[in-house]
């Protein structure tokens, strides 16, 4: 399976994609955005993902080692900024707590 998945790598990441999507639309068809199955559906899909990429012994190659050279991930400082868009504004204290821990 490891020499399949380097072969086809782009499509097996377009499958994943379109997994994802199915999931998340069939999910949020039935039980909406800010319920807890959502989160739990998620976070499945997630460590799913995980285990196949320490199952292909790919680590390395998506960058899930330690950090060595802090100067080399500035970069990633942009990013920060742009997911802490929406905490600029404030938190909405109306919504349930389930609905604040859907939305972090």
């Amino acid at each position: 399976m490891e020499n399949t998945f380097k072969k086809h790598e782009t499509l097996y990441c377009i499958l994943l994609i379109v997994i994802y999507i199915i999931s998340n639309s069939f999910c949020l068809e039935q039980f909406g955005l800010t319920d807890f199955r959502m989160v739990i559906v998620n976070t499945i899909l997630s460590l799913l993902l995980v285990l196949l990429i320490l199952l292909l012994k790919r680590r390395e190659y998506y960058g899930l080692v330690k950090v060595k050279n802090y100067k080399d991930y500035l970069y990633f400082i942009p990013l920060v900024l742009i997911v802490s868009v929406n905490l600029w504004t404030g938190i909405n204290i109306n919504n349930t707590t389930t609905e604040i821990i859907c939305h972090i």
